[in-house]
C-alpha cells in the first residue's frame, strides 16, 4: 500500500489552521460583544441624561408660562407663525 504519512500531516496542518482560525473568530466575537455592551451602557446613560434635561426644561417652561402667561402666549403665536411660514415654503 501507499505511504499516506504526507497526507496525514497535511490534514493535521489544515486542521490546526482551521482550529486557529476558529479561535481568532471566537476572540473577535467576544471583543465585539464587549464593545457592544459598552456602547449600550453609554447610550443608556446618555438617554437618562437627555430625559433629565428635558424634564428640567419642561419644568422651567411651565414655570415661565405660569408666571408670564401673556408672554408665553405671544411666544407661542410667533412660533406658530414662523413654523407656518417655513411649512408653506416646502
Amino acid at each position: 500500500m501507499g505511504d499516506y504519512t504526507g497526507n496525514e500531516e497535511g490534514l493535521s496542518s489544515t486542521q490546526n489552521a482551521l482550529d486557529e482560525a476558529q479561535h481568532k473568530v471566537d476572540e473577535a466575537k467576544q471583543k465585539a460583544q464587549a464593545g457592544l455592551a459598552r456602547v449600550m451602557a453609554q447610550a443608556e446613560g446618555m438617554q437618562a441624561q437627555a430625559k433629565d434635561q428635558l424634564e428640567r426644561a419642561d419644568t422651567a417652561i411651565q414655570g415661565f408660562a405660569r408666571a408670564n402667561p401673556l408672554a408665553a402666549l405671544a411666544g407661542a403665536a410667533v412660533a406658530g407663525f414662523v413654523i407656518g411660514r417655513l411649512a408653506s415654503k416646502l
